[in-house]
């Protein structure tokens, strides 16, 4: 049985299960009545980003996440 589990506080809701973050994504979309959406990633996860969003009307696609940013990217 795979783990799934619902965290909510305030001003956030997490959802995590194995395998459902492209449903989970597209139902808060559509929950939210979300018109666009910014999808942000590190160059290294661009690809599984844009397929895990394909649900989702991106509006802008930014992959240039850095784990440690560079100070000059800071800026």
């Amino acid at each position: 049985m795979a783990l799934q589990f619902e965290h909510v506080a305030p001003h956030q809701r997490v959802l995590f299960g194995s395998g459902m973050a492209a449903a989970h994504l597209a139902a808060e979309a559509s929950r939210l009545d979300a018109l666009r959406a910014m999808l942000i990633s590190s160059p290294r996860d661009s690809t599984m980003a844009r397929n895990l969003a394909a649900g989702v009307p991106v509006v802008l696609d930014y992959h240039g996440v850095a784990q440690h940013v560079p100070s000059a990217k800071a800026v």
